[in-house]
């Protein structure tokens, strides 16, 4: 089975810099063997260009190949800061205290947290038995 994590990243920018650092981000890829993750999704808005990654149930164990990916896009964007590229990414496994987000560059306005809540919804008491009344 494995330890699972569940989270993602989000790396943003000028239209123009995020197109040519994606495009570097292709190019410079060590392994041949294309990067197919469903969970990406590449957006405009405003004058800014977004990659999202989010994912669940993934392994994280450093020597897999999709987290040495995952890894290589954050190290890789980090560079990218003094050219208005931006990002922030986040991590819970299933341990309750193993949890972890990062960030760098410009805040614009969004942010993510990273929370751990239990929803439930439990049948009130019985109700009290109803006295018989005379009459």
């Amino acid at each position: 089975m494995g330890y699972r994590s569940n989270g993602g990243m989000v790396i943003f920018g000028p239209k123009d810099k995020m197109i040519a650092h994606l495009a570097s981000l292709r190019m410079s890829k060590t392994n041949n063997e294309p990067w197919t993750c469903p969970e990406i999704y590449i957006y405009e808005t405003g004058d800014r260009l977004v990659w999202k990654l989010e994912y669940c149930g993934w392994k994280w164990y450093d020597d897999y190949p999709d987290i040495q990916e995952f890894e290589r896009i954050w190290s890789l964007s980090e560079d990218e800061e003094d050219r208005g590229i931006s990002g922030f990414r986040w991590r819970y496994g299933e341990d309750n205290t193993d949890t972890e987000s990062y960030a760098f560059g410009e805040e614009v306005g969004f942010k993510v947290v990273v929370e751990r809540c239990v929803y439930y919804d439990l049948p009130g008491p019985p109700e009290p038995p109803t006295q018989p009344t005379d009459g």
